[in-house]
Parts: C-alpha cells; structure tokens; sequence
C-alpha cells in the first residue's frame, strides 16, 4: 500500500485547506484519471482508490503500464475544531498546568544529564524515548533529494540562494555545524535532516529550518522518538500586563537563543544534514552542534537550560535570575523598575549574568535615554549588541510599541480588498493577522467572530464565493480595520509604591456574544483617579440557543476565570477586586446554594463563589 494522504469526500468541508485534486498533484499523482476515482468509507476510515498510469517502457511499441493503487485517507478536521471554539461556552487559559508522566520524564533526564562546559556553556542531551531505528541510509538519500530540490530553487531565486549560502557560512563559522569526519561517516546511529529556507517578506529576511519531522518509509521520524518536554513559555498577555506596571522599561532579544546551547557529541550524529554551497560541487556531511530549531525538544532544551542558568548563578546575580525567570517571552526580555537606578542595575545584572554562559543581547530599546546611554557605555564589551532608535515603533510580543512616546499601538497588515477572492478561506485569513493577546479591541475582534459564525451555519464551502449580505458585511468591516491603526494605549499604568489600586470587572452578554473586561483604577497620592483597560475577553454565542439570563452568568463565570489569570502577577493579587453585573437575575442566582439550581446554573454559580 502506499503512503497515507489525506482526502476529502463529499461530506468532509476541509482536509489540511486544500482540496483533493490539488493534494494529489502535490503528491506526484497526477496520472490518476480523476473520472476514475473511488472513495469510500470503510471500517478503516476513508479510502481512495482508482487505476494509474506507469510510465512508457523504453521497448518501442510498448503500451503504458497500469496499475491499481489504494490509498488509505484520513480526516484532519483540527481548524473545525479550533474555529468552533469561537462559540464555546467561556474559555481562559487553565490556571494550573499538569505534567504529563513524560514531561516529568524529560525534566528529569535534563537535570540528570545536563552540564557546562570550561567556557560556562551550558550542554544537554537529547531526551530520547526509546532506541532509533537504522534508517542512515535512507535519511541521507532523503537529505540529498531535498537539498537538490532545494537547489532548483536557487536557480529561480537568486537572492534566496545568496542569503541561504550566507546563513549557512556563518553557521559553520560559528561552529553550529562541523564536517564529519571520514572516519564516522558510516555510523549507524546517525540521522540526516532536510533543511529548507523560511522567508519573511518583504524585507526577505531568512532562516534555516531543519527538518526532524521528515517522516521514512516506515513512517518514522526524529521527533518521534524525542520528547518534547513541558512547555515553559510564560503566559503572553501576563508578560505584557506586568511589563506595564514599570516606569522605566527596557526590552532586549537574545541572540540566537537556541544556537547557544551545545548539544552533547553523542547525540550530534541524531543531527547531521549534507550542504553544499555550488551544486557542481560534491554534497558534504555535517553534525549540527547545538539545540536545532525543528526538533521536538528544541525549545525546552533552551528555556530549561536560562532557567537552570538563573538557578546556578542567582547568589551572584540576583536581580538578573529575577528577570531571567519571570520577566521573559522565550528569547524576548521585558524588564523594569519603578527607579531608573533599579532598571539600570536589572539591566547589568541580566547582561552579566548571560555572559556567565556565553549568552549575549541585542536590539535593545528603552523608553528613557539614561538607561540607553547606560546600555551604550558598555557596548564595547560586547560588539555583536544592536541599539534600536527609541523615536522609532518597534515590534514587541505582535504589538507597536513606541518607546519616546511610551505609547502600545496595533501591527496591521491590510491589503487591498479588490486583490482579493472573497472566500470563507481568504476572510479566515485575514482574520487572524489582528493580534490582540489582551483583548484590548474585542468589540472589533468579535464582529468578526460573530461573521465567521454565521458563515458556518450557512455552511458554505472554504472555496465558495460568499452570499451578496456576507460580503458586504466583510467589506464594511475590513475596510474599517484600517482606523486601529491610529488607536494607541499607555503601556505604563502609571502605578507607584503609594497609589491605591483596585481591580475592577465587568461581565456582560447579547444574544450574539458575551464578554468581561477588567480595568485597573489607581488613585495617587493627590486622590487624582486614573483608569487603564488590563484585559478583556469576548465570546461568541453557541449555535445552539441559550437564553440570555444564561449568557449573562456565563460571562461573570468568563470574568471569574479572567480575574483568576491576572491574579497570577504577584502585584495584583493582594488587590481588592470588584465584579460588576448589570444582570438581576444572575445576581439572583448568585445569592443562593448552587444546590437550588439545575446543573448548568450550578456549576457556574458553584464556581463563581468557590
């Protein structure tokens, strides 16, 4: 049987957003008759079947081979599922994280088998599940047949091939990547990866991929056999509510923050590709000598390894590990004070204390020129540092933030709408590129939400030209996305060791949505009242009917939830909180026993006052 694909029926609206045809000439398979083409719904699943066409023997007056081929399908329905969490009843991020028995595996053999080297270079090993299969050969074949595919690309993209070529100089130069020795070049346990170019447009900034998720014949690939770990990534929005609470600010990114963590030399081999710079040149083996982006475990491997880094030298750097451990976004580092001597010994500590380990910063930005002048004075001591402009707008976690002015404003990315097939698909598309992980435009985001709902229950197809009333809904509103372009939101909230701060929510529903907002109130020392948005969340309202009294309890139980998740910031927790609802009746059931009520109120009721 051949390789699995995947297919779409009749009765399956999308499979991975592309439909069969197109998938199957992907797949090389363009000598099925399409007329041809059996599908059916077996025990096993969905099967497509159907006579292909062989290739011409070399004999002359031969006729063209036939064979039958069955392909075994499966239906990947994951974007169904996470558009339907549009109108699920309310969801905020849990607040608590259980480790699976294998995560507490992976932390366990990290801490059993990490180490630093005399440079203070932290070196891991590769969380390996169970024994690899041999499959050298055979990923080596499958690394030489990408690399020449990708060289064909070169050949239409020359920019691409001399940036890609660059890339892979400096990697070498760096000694991320290190020829084999001829003596080891027929090592068993060896794994070759296919590595590939990701471009970001339109200032054709690239980075190299590498492929561990390239699956063999026998369906293996590296990934499968790595654990990926627990995922030890800070809450986005937390990160940036904390972040606005300092007066003097500071954000820096950490330089190839992967890159920094050497691999042990017995699991390099897992980590070889072959690379050439001309392709009339003879393709070379290499190990990949650090954390490669593209594995599983990638990622753990370097947050737990600064992690472990703040623990080993805190007793030096205390304030630095503080900021290490609680003030960082992966490889971005938000940090501050409400002194501006406090930021500058924060911002040294954390400088230093990264040194510890062969760790450097680089674009810096500040929102007060003493802490860049501070930043440039040591600049010497490390060269590779790159100072942004604080007059100009710099991305930040998907967000603008505009340092001088100190002001958070929106990254939007519209085209023209004319350009555009207006489709299910393309509306989803240009849905998603407002990012807003505070919900600080949810009466905007919603519309949206409330649009993409309806097309569902009209259930029209990904690829259908929207109905007359659904396009013109869609046009009004992209063509007013434009305006939040100008919307700007102080990023400090203006609290200081004596203002008097209150936590103030207010939950809310309509027969189309629901939603909470949580605003902080600060009061001064002169009793001067100032208020900032924290965070907002809105719901859409399932398809199936609920009535409103309902819905008004299900957005105080989305308020609960949301003032859960902010109380996760130490400053905030201790605050008084005022919940606020303009609905009597969820009031009403508020005031008595969750026993007095039928299993939906009570479970909510039961909730919001537990």
């Amino acid at each position: 049987m051949a390789d699995p694909l995947f297919y779409k029926p009749e009765n399956i609206d999308l499979i991975l957003g592309v439909d069969v045809y197109g998938l199957l000439l992907r797949q090389g398979l363009q000598r099925f008759p399409h007329r041809q083409i059996i599908a059916q719904n077996t025990a096993l699943g969905w099967v497509i079947s159907g006579p292909t066409v062989g290739s011409e023997s070399r004999r002359a007056g031969s006729t063209p081979r036939r064979s039958l081929v069955s392909l075994h399908c499966e239906a990947v329905q994951n974007l169904l599922d996470d558009l339907q969490r549009f109108w699920e009843v309310e969801e905020v991020p849990p607040s608590t994280r259980t480790l699976r028995p294998e995560d507490e595996r992976c932390e366990q053999h990290f801490k059993d088998t990490h180490s630093r080297g005399s440079d203070g270079r932290y070196i891991v090993q590769l969380p390996i599940v169970s024994e690899l299969p041999v499959t050298v050969d055979e990923t080596r074949r499958t690394s030489l047949s990408s690399l020449a595919s990708t060289e064909q690309r070169f050949v239409r993209e020359p920019e691409i091939a001399a940036a890609y070529r660059d890339f892979m100089k400096v990697y070498e130069e760096l000694g991320h990547m290190v020829k084999v020795p001829t003596s080891d070049s027929q090592i068993k346990r060896a794994w070759y990866l296919p590595h590939h170019a990701v471009v970001h447009t339109p200032s054709l900034k690239l980075r190299v991929v590498f492929d561990a998720s390239r699956r063999t014949s026998q369906h293996y690939c590296l990934n499968d056999f790595l654990l990926s770990g627990p995922p030890l990534q800070r809450d986005l929005g937390l990160v940036l509510v904390k972040w606005r609470r300092h007066r003097f600010v500071f954000t820096a990114d950490i330089v190839k923050m992967f890159r920094q963590i050497w691999v042990h030399p017995a699991d390099q081999d897992l980590q070889r590709i072959v690379w050439r710079p001309h392709p009339n040149t003879p393709a070379v083996e290499y190990r990949l000598t650090t954390v490669t982006y593209g594995t599983a475990c990638a990622p753990f491997l370097a947050m737990r390894s600064l992690l472990q880094l703040a623990e080993d030298e805190e007793h030096r750097f205390p304030l630095g590990a503080a900021c290490l451990r609680e003030d960082s976004y992966v490889d971005d580092i938000f940090s501050g004070a409400d002194e501006l001597l406090m930021a500058q010994r924060i911002a040294t500590q954390l400088v230093k204390l990264l040194a510890c380990a062969g760790i450097e910063l680089e674009k810096w930005a500040v929102n007060h020129p003493a802490l860049m002048q501070r930043r440039a004075s040591q600049r010497r001591e490390c060269e590779q540092e790159k100072f942004i402009d604080s007059k100009e707008p710099i991305k930040t976690l998907g967000l603008i933030w505009e340092p001088t002015a100190d002001l958070f404003g929106f990254n939007l990315r519209v085209t023209e709408i004319h350009t555009m097939a207006l489709t299910k698909r393309t509306v989803l598309s240009k849905m998603t590129r407002l990012f807003d992980p505070l919900g600080w435009v949810a009466p905007v985001t919603v519309v949206a939400k409330i649009l993409m709902q309806d097309m569902w229950i009209l259930k029209i197809g990904w690829d259908t030209p929207l109905p007359t009333d659904i396009k013109v809904r869609w046009t009004n509103y992209f063509n007013a996305i434009p305006r939040l372009s100008k919307l700007r939101i102080d990023r400090w909230l203006q609290t200081t060791p004596t203002s008097r701060c209150e936590l103030h929510g207010f939950a809310d529903a309509s027969e189309r949505a629901y939603a909470a907002a949580i605003y902080l109130r600060v009061l001064d020392d002169a009793n001067q009242c100032r208020v900032f948005l924290l965070a907002a969340k809105s719901k859409v309202t399932p398809v199936k009917t609920i009535t409103i009294p309902k819905l008004e309890l299900c957005g105080a139980a989305l308020l609960v939830r949301l003032v859960n998740h902010l109380q996760k910031i130490k400053a905030f927790s201790s605050l008084p909180v005022f919940a606020w609802s303009d609905s009597q009746v969820t009031l009403a059931w508020l005031r008595k026993h969750p026993s007095y009520w039928k299993t939906f109120i009570a479970n909510r009721v039961s909730f919001i006052c537990k």
